[in-house]
């Protein structure tokens, strides 16, 4: 719900890419907090949690959110909100290659499933876009 109300608000607000971005990751950040207490009990964390903490953080919430933010700038919402199905895959791609496990035939379809689904919404889109243009432009020459 909130990645939804998220990219809404980004697509809205297109001055303040760093400012929003700290504010939305900070609410997300005290989402999961209080998540996490109502969900799970208390261990001692050890040095190697704090680094894939740190680890996530920069990498998937920091820049991924800022890039995330920056394209909604440029691109309609519907678009840039599609490319986030690449998550899935891309981490089935480091499953088998870092964790060394093997894929199921169901997992394979799933993948192909996410990587067709792309094109076949921009293509979607193109023609939404396409068909309200020419309606937008027969409107204001049939003044």
């Amino acid at each position: 719900m909130s990645w939804g109300l998220f990219t809404n608000f980004i697509k809205k607000n297109q001055k303040d890419t760093i400012v929003s971005t700290f504010v939305i990751t900070s609410v997300a950040f005290l989402l999961s907090i209080g998540a996490t207490l109502l969900s799970s009990r208390f261990i001692v964390p050890e040095r190697t949690d704090f680094y894939g903490v740190l680890w996530l953080r920069m990498s998937n919430i920091a820049l991924g959110f800022f890039l995330y933010f920056r394209a909604l700038k440029y691109s309609p919402a519907s678009l840039i909100a599609s490319f986030t199905l690449f998550t899935p895959f891309v981490t089935l791609v480091f499953i088998v290659i870092l964790l060394g496990e093997r894929l199921t035939v169901t997992e394979y379809l799933a993948a192909l499933l996410i990587i067709f689904s792309i094109p076949i919404d921009t293509v979607s889109l193109f023609y939404l876009w396409k068909s309200r243009m020419s309606a937008l432009i027969s409107s204001t020459v049939s003044f």
